[in-house]
């Protein structure tokens, strides 16, 4: 399917589509939260199912394509000049003189953004992801990209790495909210040290406590370790003779996600959804408030371990973000601007949510339903786990969530914009899951002619029964535990 695939990748944008869209949201977004201010908070919240949920997703499907370079042109085209220039006398302001200057015009900008895509990406990515509460540009600039390469490595996709990592990018930025639906190995962050003073009257106590003996006579460090409430601590004691006090140093590993999902409980979806829904909000609202500390002192204590860049760049966008934050709130003089924010950016990723389904299943470890056929009628080899999925609940769910349900579409061809992913499933039916698609009625494929028997064999995704089987039975994260079969 090469000579159909590879105009989509080469040739496709979202010039005409999606940025309009994304200015739309953006606009919306700000607009909406300045009238929160004259509304009771249910309705705050109703405003923000709908339609701030679907403004939100959007923001970030558009920005995902910005990131992907699918959003601006990727080619130039060849400039043909007008008659005038080419010396022609031009006797009236006919259409077609006129038509030839917009065509003339038209090229040159396109060519000028190609010529500069790559800063043009960048600049729209920072900006265009704004408004917000916490927002989607810390994950997308540093850690989404990277996603789509360690996708399921375990060595990489697990939160202690993530949190202790050196590298300006983290190694899965997918892990980082995943956890709080699915299982993941490897260890847990992030980890702080935390120092405190206790009198020196209390050092046998300590010394009972912790097993360890302390010099009269030199202020030697000894270290130790406790457990408490399942953490480990490390810590270094040190005296002081003349404060008469001994300073303790303590490592405490914390994970919100991490305790969150450890209170789910297999065949109970009502618990886990609960269970999930509340450390989601919850680490959220701890995002926002850290978005203010790390645009106050310029460093993201989070991510200690990360290069100074990281660190700059990510206190600059916050202290813009935050900037826009405090002027819908003056402008709106209420609050509740920053709760329409807030609830817009979180509704659609919770249920019962309907975009919720594609959400917490993009990356999950389901088996393959694909049972068609090659050209020579051989069965294609589709046995064993599927690290991705899509989620075909009709053309309107797909313009709700803007094509982000295409989510294996996605990864094969990331560079495909937003409103060109379902194509794929018409030019390729074989690949892909058997599902109501969202585009056209796929008579233009020549595998998928327009036959009822065809028609009749699609069926709709149920969103909520996508949800109660994904809350009962919570996967490892994009086969990460799946083994693997050499033969």
């Amino acid at each position: 399917y090469a000579n159909q695939i590879l105009p989509l990748e080469q040739q496709s944008h979202g010039l005409y589509v999606g940025l309009p869209l994304l200015l739309l949201s953006n606009m919306s977004l700000a607009a909406l939260s300045i009238l929160s201010s004259q509304l009771s908070v249910l309705q705050v919240v109703a405003l923000a199912v709908f339609p701030g949920s679907m403004f939100s997703l959007w923001q970030l499907q558009i920005c995902h394509d910005c990131l992907h370079g699918a959003l601006l042109p990727k080619r130039k085209i060849k400039i043909v000049q007008t008659d005038t220039e080419n010396g022609a006398a031009a006797s009236s302001f006919s259409s077609s003189w006129l038509n030839g200057y917009v065509k003339y015009y038209h090229q040159n900008i396109i060519n000028w953004i190609v010529k500069n895509r790559i800063k043009l990406h960048s600049t729209i990515l920072f900006w265009c992801s704004m408004p917000n509460a916490f927002g989607y540009y810390l994950y997308l600039q540093y850690g989404h990209l990277t996603h789509h390469k360690s996708l399921g490595d375990e060595t990489k996709s697990n939160l202690e790495t993530l949190f202790d990592s050196s590298s300006k990018y983290f190694e899965d930025g997918d892990a980082l909210f995943v956890a709080h639906r699915m299982k993941l190995k490897g260890g847990v962050g992030p980890k702080f040290k935390v120092r405190y003073k206790v009198p020196e009257l209390l050092r046998g106590g300590l010394r009972r406590i912790h097993r360890n003996s302390y010099s009269n006579t030199n202020s030697n460090n000894n270290s130790s370790s406790i457990i408490t409430s399942g953490v480990n601590d490390e810590i270094n004691s040190k005296s002081n003779t003349n404060t008469k006090t001994i300073t303790n140093e303590k490592t405490i590993t914390m994970s919100i996600s991490n305790s969150g999902f450890s209170l789910w409980k297999e065949g109970h979806p009502l618990r886990n959804a609960l269970a999930f829904t509340s450390s989601f909000l919850f680490e959220r609202i701890l995002l926002i408030m850290n978005d203010f500390v790390v645009a106050i002192t310029g460093k993201n204590f989070f991510f200690l371990n990360k290069p100074q860049s990281f660190h700059n760049e990510v206190a600059n966008y916050c202290r813009v973000s935050c900037l826009v934050k405090l002027a819908l709130w003056y402008i709106s003089g209420s609050w509740k601007s920053l709760l329409f924010l807030y609830f817009a950016e979180t509704l659609w990723s919770i249920p019962p949510h309907p975009a919720c389904a594609m959400f917490i299943t993009n990356h999950g470890s389901g088996k393959s339903e694909i049972t068609n056929e090659n050209d020579d009628n051989t069965d294609i080899d589709t046995d064993g786990c599927i690290p991705s999925s899509s989620t075909y609940a009709g053309r309107l769910y797909s313009l709700f969530t803007l094509g982000t349900n295409y989510h294996v579409e996605h990864h094969d061809f990331p560079t495909i914009p937003l409103h060109k992913l379902g194509k794929l499933q018409e030019i390729a039916p074989e690949y892909y899951r058997n599902g109501v698609n969202s585009g056209s009625n796929n008579s233009s494929s020549s595998r998928n002619n327009s036959n009822k028997e065809e028609k009749k064999k699609k069926k709709r995704d149920n969103v909520f029964a996508i949800m109660k089987k994904t809350f009962s039975e919570p996967e490892f994260y994009a086969c990460m535990d799946a083994g693997i079969r050499l033969d």
